[in-house]
This record gives C-alpha cells, sequence and structure tokens, in this order.
C-alpha cells in the first residue's frame, strides 16, 4: 500500500508485526525497501516502511512466482465478500488463487491485547500454502479492468490447516491453505483519519 504524506515522505504499509524498526529487504537479490516506522495501526497490525530515497515506490503489484518481474497497476480498491476468487501475491510463495471463506473476522492481536480486524479469511481449494512466513504484509487483489483493485493484506495463517509451502524455500517457514486478511477498505479508512493522502497501492 503505497501512501504520500502533503508535504512529507513517500511510505508504503505493511504488517506491523513484522517489527518497528527494522529493515525490509527482498527475498532475491537482498534489495532494501525500506525501513518499519510511523504511523502504526497495531489494532490492524500494520505499520509504515519509509521509502530508502533511492527507488521510489510506485502503484503496482506483481503477478506469477515468487521471482517474477511481471506486474500490473492497482487501480482502486474494494471490500471482499463469501465465495468470492481473489489473488494473494506473496513475496515468499508467489501468486495464488483463493477463495473468500468469511468477512468481518477478527484474530487475537498479535503485538497488543486487543483483536486484530475487521478481516476475512480465504481458503485454497487445493489444498496448497497459499501464504506463510515471510509474506505479511502482500497484498490480495481481484482483476479490475486494465489492472487490479486491492481488497485486502496478508495478516496470519490459520496453524489448523498447515501445509508445505511453494515458492522459495527456507527451513524456518510454515504455511497454510487458510490464511487472515486485514480489509484494506477499513485500513484506508483509518489512513485518512491520520490525515494521510492516499495515492497508490504498491505490492513489496
Amino acid at each position: 500500500m503505497y501512501v504520500g504524506y502533503p508535504g512529507g515522505p513517500e511510505r508504503m504499509l505493511t504488517a506491523n508485526h513484522c517489527g518497528l524498526g527494522k529493515d525490509w529487504r527482498t527475498p532475491q537479490n537482498d534489495l532494501l525497501v525500506g525501513t518499519l516506522g510511523s504511523p502504526s495501526l497495531c489494532f490492524k497490525d500494520t505499520a509504515s516502511l519509509s521509502t530508502t530515497g533511492t527507488d521510489p515506490y510506485m502503484g503496482y503489484v506483481y503477478t506469477g512466482p515468487w521471482d517474477s518481474t511481471q506486474a500490473v497497476d492497482v487501480v482502486g480498491s474494494e471490500f471482499p465478500f463469501v465465495g468470492q476468487n481473489v489473488c494473494v501475491s506473496d513475496s515468499w510463495s508467489g501468486e495464488h488463487v483463493v477463495r473468500v471463506e468469511s468477512v468481518g473476522n477478527y484474530i487475537a492481536s498479535i503485538c497488543a491485547p486487543w483483536a486484530t480486524g475487521p478481516g476475512f479469511y480465504t481458503v485454497d481449494d487445493q489444498q496448497d500454502g497459499s501464504a506463510g512466513d515471510g509474506d505479511s504484509g502482500g497484498p490480495v487483489y481481484v482483476a479490475s479492468g486494465s489492472g487490479v483493485s486491492a481488497v485486502g493484506m496478508i495478516n496470519a495463517g490459520d496453524v489448523n490447516n498447515a501445509q508445505p509451502c511453494e515458492g522459495r524455500a527456507a527451513s524456518w517457514r510454515k504455511c497454510s491453505s487458510r490464511v487472515f486478511h486485514i480489509d484494506i477498505k477499513s485500513v484506508l479508512s483509518d489512513i485518512d483519519d491520520l490525515s494521510c493522502r492516499v495515492t497508490k497501492l504498491y505490492l513489496q
């Protein structure tokens, strides 16, 4: 999620639980994406990355495997609905098509004593590990005209639906066929409340 602050720096939204103050790097070529900092919406497990200053953030989402260089423009955002087929694009697992199982969900917060949400669950009907460790903060989206519309942000896998990970191999990764995502519309509403100007959506 790419946001611009009036008179301020470019930033990109991602998962807060990845750790404030930490540098984020791409799994391929170890390129610096930015540093995780404020603003933080802990109850929605969302925080922002500050740009490195050399490579500006852009409003595109990668499609295909985890190491793909193919991308499409993100043209808007929308709410998910039960039964909808959506795509998740994971920095480690790559792109998967999954189905929205339920909406209006909350889960125990990773970083605070309150619930995280609202969000929604998706399931992979092929029982593949559609997302896992290292994929948090990646986009959930649907086709929209010449581009895609953002629907959510990858948050957490259901440990009761564990499956082998796909994409880039790593011994520390755990993946699931059932995944919880944060509603992007809800996040955008809170960003507006923080007097931020939303301009574009972006995949890490």
